[in-house]
């Protein structure tokens, strides 16, 4: 492991913590919608489905494969 390697790491993180600061921000936002039948609210504070939700995952994903090729 040279220095290079944690800066690779550290800008994933920077890179991961953006995205799921997106992804918290989007659930704020999320105020769900009414059921058709019995007027309840469903998804409130939801990201499924979103594309915060898929960019936090493929940043996780990122972050992962930088940490594994340190420890090789």
């Amino acid at each position: 492991m040279d220095v290079n390697d944690l800066i690779n790491i550290k800008q994933e993180v920077s890179r991961f913590l953006d995205r799921v600061n997106a992804a918290i921000k989007r659930s704020k936002e999320n105020k769900g919608y009414k059921s058709h039948y019995d007027d309840k609210l469903i998804g409130v504070g939801d990201i499924n489905g979103t594309k915060e939700s898929g960019a936090v995952k493929r940043s996780a994903l990122d972050l992962k494969n930088e940490l594994t090729k340190i420890t090789k």
